[in-house]
């Protein structure tokens, strides 16, 4: 494999030292010798064929949704109004289940399962995919009786969670309903000072700043958290957790364009802004054992 690597390389080099570079869209193929690399580099799985079958049905998966349009397909469903209506009341008045991928229309929510607090605070927490951050926000909400505001319990109560990669597919749709849209999770938590959990990636501080102004600005303390677990490690468990449950988040973005950005962001605004608390914990343990706790503020009311 380190040869052929050697021998791409050079190809590379000598088609762009006599060839004008032109920019082409990867082929099937491209993308399946790219996934490969990838497995490859974070040694999962050690086996060259199961590696590669395994880079051949994710190409397949990335590839499926790229020639369709799902939003103005959408367009066209005069009941989807109503079925977001439908799953945003269910975000607000179904309790959260204590293995959240069981969610689903008819079944669960995003309230706590303990008794909601009017205290007007906000986690903004933050963390790689498949890092371990639903497992701290379930504990905060727990400890705050805060809501779960969170676009990813959206995605489940929507049809196209049923296919791999249909989370893809409801991204601005789920993020409507939960976040951003002006009858949203959020806004309506916002309404009435309710405590609020906040899962984010934290790839970009400018997002996170903002939202942090949103929230001050309504009269919340707002706290910063990070769970923190190296991104090769994180794509790992993201890959296990698709060849469990077959739903299927974009893995290679964890190494290829999130990286270390979570954990950059964070030390970054936990300086620049004022915070009521700061906590940041490792999850990078053995199954079972707790997290371990890097920084904590003394008066942190959510750990």
């Amino acid at each position: 494999m380190k040869v052929k690597r050697i021998i791409v390389q050079l190809k590379s080099t000598f088609r762009s030292l006599f060839f004008p570079q032109v920019k082409r869209e990867m082929t099937p193929y491209d993308s399946i010798c790219f996934l490969d690399n990838v497995l490859e580099e974070v040694c999962y799985p050690t086996c060259g064929k199961e590696r590669m079958a395994l880079a051949r049905e994710i190409a397949l998966i990335e590839d499926l949704g790229k020639q369709y349009d799902f939003t103005e397909w959408r367009k066209g469903d005069i009941d989807r109004n109503e079925l977001r209506e439908n799953v945003f009341w269910e975000l607000v008045k179904e309790t959260l289940p204590y293995d959240d991928d069981k969610i689903k229309m008819g079944f669960g929510g995003a309230r706590p399962r303990h008794r909601v607090k009017a205290e007007s605070r906000a986690m903004i927490l933050l963390g790689l995919p498949a890092s371990g951050k639903s497992t701290v926000a379930q504990t905060m909400s727990d400890v705050r009786g805060a809501y779960i505001v969170d676009s990813d319990l959206a995605k489940k109560k929507l049809p196209e969670i049923a296919f791999p990669n249909g989370a893809s597919w409801v991204h601005e749709e789920s993020s409507d309903i939960a976040i951003s849209g002006l009858n949203s999770l959020q806004n309506y938590c916002i309404a009435f000072g309710y405590n609020m959990v906040i899962p984010k990636i934290g790839a970009k501080a400018g997002t996170i700043e903002k939202l942090y102004h949103q929230l001050v600005e309504k009269g919340y303390r707002v706290s910063l958290g990070l769970v923190w677990l190296p991104p090769e490690k994180a794509l790992v468990r993201a890959i296990k957790r698709y060849q469990s449950s077959k739903r299927y988040i974009p893995i290679f973005k964890i190494t290829r364009e999130y990286k270390e950005h979570p954990k950059e962001v964070f030390d970054f605004l936990k300086q620049k802004l004022v915070w009521e608390s700061i906590l940041h914990l490792s999850s990078d343990v053995k199954k079972g054992e707790p997290y371990e706790i890097i920084e904590i503020d003394n008066d942190c009311v959510w750990w």
